[in-house]
């Protein structure tokens, strides 16, 4: 119910697609394109959400898009935090997120790549707090590995990774 409400609600007050007319989404085929967002940390987010972005020609789908960036932050937050304390946690906990970025896109100039890099980061800490090593010398070579690439990948958003791994291991000694 709360992610038909957000539809709603970007559908008929924000109009997400008028985002547009703030960041201009200018996507090109071409290699040298592809390099320039290379270069940079967190370009290739940027080069995806510029991608996802080519998508948003309506209120209808833009606020179906987005809907489904929100949804997939709650899920995946949801299992985060069944992963972490291994029992059901409450049940409206995992909203919060989804919630915040609501408000934050609610501001045309909030930039679709901080979410994709959100959703990017959680799941690679899920997958990393799911994954059981023996060797501690061995997930902390995979963690830092893990954390470079993110930086590529997403930026400064690999923060998050950095900081929900390390919390895990050090307060649950996961």
């Amino acid at each position: 119910i709360f992610f038909l409400a957000c539809f709603f609600y970007l559908f008929y007050q924000v109009h997400p697609v008028l985002s547009i007319e703030v960041q201009t989404p200018v996507f090109f085929m071409t290699a040298d394109f592809w390099r320039e967002f290379l270069k940079i940390p967190g370009g290739f987010t940027d080069w995806f959400s510029l991608l996802f972005m080519q998508f948003w020609t309506t209120d209808l789908w833009s606020s179906l898009l987005l809907s489904i960036c929100l949804w997939l932050v709650a899920f995946l937050t949801r299992k985060w935090l069944e992963t972490l304390s291994e029992k059901r946690p409450v049940h409206t906990f995992h909203l919060i997120p989804a919630a915040l970025l609501l408000v934050l896109h609610v501001q045309s100039s909030f930039r679709l790549g901080i979410t994709l890099a959100l959703i990017v980061n959680l799941a690679v800490v899920i997958l990393f707090m799911r994954w059981k090593s023996k060797r501690q010398l061995l997930r902390t070579v995979v963690a830092l590995v893990v954390a470079v690439l993110l930086y590529w990948l997403s930026g400064g958003a690999f923060l998050i990774f950095v900081i929900l791994a390390g919390l895990n291991d050090l307060l649950f000694g996961k």
